[in-house]
């Protein structure tokens, strides 16, 4: 009797359409990032100067209290722990019937609160310090304040997201 639905191809749970939005969102912004990175390394400083980070730390290296050496490196690891946490959510996304990495993508998101709070926390600060003294600073501090903003509240919504996905599957 169990040989007759031997033939019958298990079916693939569907991919709830939360998911399917998430995991476009996440690809498009991890491509974009990359390559907003790329071409402001491979083009003239003047070109954009508000979004470049490195010269951020600079100019409000003094203003701020904090050196441009300890800055730049706390953002290397800040951007390529981005790069880890979107790879992962990523993949996740794309291969949703994967527990491992179902679980791997909520222990990432958790992490992630806790880098880009942080972030927001020192665009805050750096925004109120500069708000008076250095316009152009200041509004690289608005900008990447509110890009550490876009950032907390994605992962907040992918983390409910997966709380819900996993809820439901219980």
């Amino acid at each position: 009797m169990l040989d007759l639905f031997k033939h019958l191809p298990l079916r693939k749970k569907e991919k709830p359409k939360s998911i399917k939005i998430l995991q476009w969102v996440y690809l498009f912004i991890l491509v974009f990032a990359v390559l907003s990175v790329y071409v402001l390394h491979n083009t003239d400083t003047s070109f954009l100067h508000f979004l470049r980070l490195p010269l951020f730390f600079k100019d409000s290296q003094e203003s701020l209290g904090v050196s441009y050496i300890s800055s730049l490196t706390v953002y290397h690891f800040t951007f390529a722990y981005f790069i880890l946490i979107f790879g992962v959510d990523i993949v996740s996304f794309f291969n949703y019937s994967n527990e491992f990495l179902r679980r791997l993508s909520l222990w990432t998101t958790v992490f992630g609160f806790a880098i880009f709070g942080l972030m927001l926390l020192y665009f805050l600060y750096s925004l109120v310090f500069l708000w008076s003294k250095d316009a152009s600073s200041a509004f690289s501090a608005l900008i990447f304040f509110l890009l550490a903003l876009f950032l907390f509240l994605l992962d907040l919504i992918t983390y409910l997201v997966e709380e819900r996905e996993t809820k439901l599957e219980v």
